[in-house]
């Protein structure tokens, strides 16, 4: 079997390949040739014979085996009423069943379904069947079943029309039922409103897709949904909190930069930030064990006055008449999507006129209180005051947890490099850059640099996040200006290889080795995250291409990164597995270039993965300061074992 090479394509060399051992009585014809195929030597006749290739794991399979998984495996696309009943439900069903019962049967729907949504006990395939199981009988249960089990994946419990139900419920539900109301089936007010979640956005989300510059309708979608669907690690959070919030602050008091967070939280609203975060994981804990609706004495056991309880509880609870007013003022604003739920993120449980609680959401829940919230409820305080002080102060305190999520950032780095400066170094940070590289002025410094001998992985680490209009997906304006602002950073990476280029022993202190022709990969690290999907990253690459940046054959194809993957290639690195720099060089010419980092291992790699040792401590010392205090005696508790991520 031959096939020309692209050494050997000369027309002669070609001519021969495919000429010379016909038959003799065939007649004259005219044989198109294919490219990638083999061919029976000396004739124009396609070889019957398995082909092999290797996949982005190594491993070597046969062609129609080693199809890679594509991006829109990744997706979950829900049931319809048309699917489930035969029948649309119209929309005007949703207000008109509502306007029969109070919201708060509606609320307890929503708790309970996404308590089960959110437990650690169960995957999106076992709630599906769970309640496919109990709201349907016969024929329509094994319908809606065979329905889930079919391709592409399917969903019947989906988490944005939860929510979407508990809003549609305070906004249409009346606080006294009219006496002659007719019995309404909750589940079909659900599955209605899911049928109905983007009508009114966008009737056909793929007809932007040749627009140029801009991610349309579709890029919008795309990108709400996936930081609304997020998955929340408890083992970062903690470990994160824990480190930025608790430890750093204290270890770098003599720092002018840094603020001790803890005493700012208490000064400024004067509730201890402690008795938040621990009144907060009680209602997590208690949901998460099935308690979706939970009593008005049940804090008490924690043994705090009622005052101090409701003080701690009040930064992130609301009773349904406020929500029902926030969440009209934000459908009256004209910026209200399907995915705008400011309101549940800064007020994951709701309370009824009696103190009885409901976690929408526990993921929220978690966001709310070990998230960036927290210097929400600080820079309020202050900036109430009128004060030029507070003011000052609430900025200072803003630019100090940046810093230290910078600071977090950089530990990881160290961690999964094995960089250490006394003995093997191969992680520069900001401080050495600068002194290599600053001499020239108006230079542009990257955070962290790490060298693999061959090659540079060149980070910025920002703490950027997405504007509000950008999470919501309301309009591409907002999201163009959000990319703007990370080519800015792109900048500081780009300059940082130039620097390595012209005089890269100026960071090392050794001479480069001339015969090995170096490799940069710029990383973009995201510190509160950003949706990588196939119309972003394109996107952000075209635009940083435009400015002039990232230019020549020896830079890769630029990646954004969140923590919790920088903490999965941690523990991937403590295994023996394959270092930052290979899976991101490996990514590029894998089937989910243009996609996560994390979908990238998990999916195509198919790496084990195991939590860092690092992050590990860090988890359980935290979750112990906080369960101290309640109980100083809780400080050397045992606590279970983690799952690794997913």
């Amino acid at each position: 079997m031959e096939m020309t090479s692209g050494n050997d394509s000369s027309p002669a060399n070609t001519y021969k390949s495919f000429t010379g051992h016909e038959p003799l009585d065939l007649s004259s014809f005219i044989a198109p040739i294919i490219g990638n195929q083999a061919y029976v030597g000396g004739t124009a006749i396609k070889a019957i014979a398995p082909r092999f290739v290797q996949r982005a794991d190594g491993l070597i399979v046969p062609e129609h085996l080693a199809a890679g998984p594509a991006p829109i495996d990744q997706m979950l696309v829900y049931l319809t009423t048309k699917e489930i009943f035969g029948i649309n439900i119209p929309k005007e069903y949703i207000q008109q069943a509502l306007s029969q019962i109070n919201a708060a049967p509606v609320i307890a729907f929503v708790a309970e379904i996404m308590k089960n949504l959110r437990s650690p006990d169960y995957s999106q395939s076992d709630v599906d069947a769970l309640y496919a199981t109990r709201w349907f009988k016969a024929e329509g249960r094994q319908r809606v079943l065979n329905l889930l089990n079919s391709t592409p994946k399917r969903g019947l419990i989906v988490a944005q029309a939860l929510l979407v139900t508990a809003q549609q419920a305070m906004l249409h539900c009346p606080e006294v039922p009219p006496k002659d109301s007719s019995p309404v089936n909750i589940v079909t007010v659900y599955l209605a409103i899911a049928d109905h979640l983007v009508e009114d956005e966008s009737n056909d989300l793929s007809h932007e897709l040749t627009s140029k510059g801009v991610p349309g309708a579709l890029g919008r979608e795309l990108i709400s949904n996936q930081l609304f669907n997020a998955d929340v690690d408890e083992a970062h959070v903690f470990a994160r909190f824990n480190r930025t919030w608790l430890q750093l602050p204290k270890e770098r008091i003599d720092d002018r930069d840094i603020v001790d967070l803890e005493e700012a939280y208490l000064s400024a609203t004067g509730v201890p930030l402690r008795d938040v975060l621990v009144a907060g994981i009680a209602l997590r804990t208690a949901t998460l064990n099935g308690q979706c609706i939970i009593k008005p004495d049940y804090l008490t056991g924690l043994n705090w006055a009622s005052d101090r309880i409701e003080r701690a509880l009040s930064f992130f609870t609301a009773d349904i008449s406020s929500m029902r007013d926030a969440i009209q003022a934000q459908q009256k604003s004209g910026k209200a999507t399907s995915w705008s739920f400011d309101t549940f993120r800064a007020y994951p449980v709701l309370r009824d006129h009696e103190g009885t609680m409901a976690v929408i959401d526990t993921d929220l829940l978690m966001k709310r209180i070990f998230g960036w919230r927290p210097i929400f409820d600080i820079k309020n305080a202050l900036m109430k005051t009128g004060n030029d002080e507070d003011r000052k102060q609430a900025s200072r305190i803003d630019n100090a947890v940046r810093r230290l999520a910078e600071a977090y950032t950089a530990e990881i780095i160290d961690s999964l490099t094995g960089s250490s400066k006394d003995a093997n170094q191969r992680a520069y940070h900001d401080e050495e850059l600068r002194k290599a590289y600053s001499t020239k002025q108006g230079v542009k410094i990257a955070d962290v640099a790490v060298d693999y001998g061959d090659s540079w992985v060149v980070s910025e680490i920002t703490t950027i996040q997405l504007r509000r209009d950008s999470v919501s997906g309301i309009s591409d304006d907002a999201v163009i200006a959000d990319l703007n602002k990370l080519i800015e950073e792109v900048a500081q990476i780009d300059a940082t290889i130039h620097s390595l280029r012209e005089n890269e022993e100026a960071l090392t202190g050794i001479e480069p080795n001339k015969d090995i022709r170096r490799q940069y990969y710029p990383l973009l690290v995201l510190t509160e995250g950003f949706p990588v999907n196939p119309i972003s990253l394109p996107l952000l690459r075209e635009k940083v291409a435009k400015k002039g940046l990232l230019q020549g054959e020896d830079i890769m194809p630029l990646e954004i990164a969140d923590l919790p993957e920088l903490e999965m290639i941690e523990g991937i690195q403590e295994r023996g597995g394959p270092s930052l720099k290979d899976i991101l060089n490996k990514k590029r010419s894998g089937s989910l270039h243009n996609m996560q980092i994390r979908d990238f291992i998990l999916v195509e790699l198919r790496l084990p993965t195991q939590r860092p040792k690092r992050q590990l401590k860090l988890y359980k010392e935290g979750l112990r300061t906080i369960l101290s205090h309640i109980d100083p005696s809780l400080a050397q508790v045992d606590l279970p074992e983690l799952d690794s991520p997913e």
